[in-house]
């Protein structure tokens, strides 16, 4: 808890949000929007006799973010807002059914099938990788014509269930897996970045999928900046 403060209950006609967010850069402007829209609701919330508040903690781990939820809870917010990873957005949405509460997942995409987060107090503002990979599929596949997909995903369980899931919407809309890798380690992600793009070029890809994060992706894209002309020329995207 910030030094000095002095919540309290709320009176009657007050409405409070509490969000809980990481210490770092991320959570600083997580909150910074948080607050852009809490100004609004206040504004709203006054047309009818009511005021808005958001009471904002800083949390990193699922022990300090439980802990975190649980005083807001007891300061009388009515909804929990947060989840900018996997590891909070669990404990925020335990906290929340836990203490009668709701819970907006701000954050948090993963994983790809989507009703392993479901929770009947949960709603998910960020959507989950399971939408994108569909929307991806239904843009590139069904109303672009880019049948033939080459992905590169993580050799995790997540990034397994990425890969089954992008498959099964490609199956749906009639394209097809033409190849794909695995990043095994974040170490290991830039020597292979090039091959990845080789083996995607020899198969006939159209579309090569990414469903990689931080410095494996980031070496893909470099890779495929440099290449880029000759990618293009067959039409490939990534």
């Amino acid at each position: 808890m910030a030094a000095g403060r002095a919540w309290g209950r709320p009176p009657p006609d007050a409405l409070r949000v509490g969000a809980v967010l990481p210490a770092g850069p991320a959570g600083l402007e997580a909150e910074r929007g948080a607050r852009l829209g809490a100004e609004e609701a206040g504004q709203a919330a006054r047309l009818l006799g009511r005021t808005f508040e958001l009471l904002a903690e800083r949390a990193d781990g699922a022990a300090e973010v439980g802990r975190a939820a649980r005083r807001l809870a007891g300061e009388g917010v009515y909804g929990l807002v947060g989840g900018l990873d996997e590891a909070s957005c669990a404990a925020l949405a335990a906290a929340a059914e836990r203490h009668g509460l709701l819970f907006l997942n701000i954050g948090y995409a993963g994983p790809a099938r989507a009703d392993e987060r479901c929770r009947r107090v949960a709603l998910h503002v960020e959507a989950s990788a399971a939408m994108y990979v569909d929307a991806l599929a239904e843009w590139l596949a069904r109303e672009q014509g880019l049948g033939r997909w080459f992905l590169v995903t993580a050799a995790s369980g997540p990034g397994a269930a990425l890969r089954a899931r992008a498959e099964r919407a490609l199956r749906a809309r009639g394209a097809e897996v033409v190849g794909g890798a695995e990043a095994d380690d974040e170490a290991d992600a830039v020597p292979p970045a090039l091959r990845w793009l080789q083996e995607a070029e020899r198969a006939g890809a159209e579309v090569l999928f990414a469903g990689l994060a931080g410095p494996p992706l980031a070496a893909l894209l470099a890779e495929y900046r440099a290449r880029g002309p000759r990618l293009e020329d067959r039409k490939s995207v990534v």
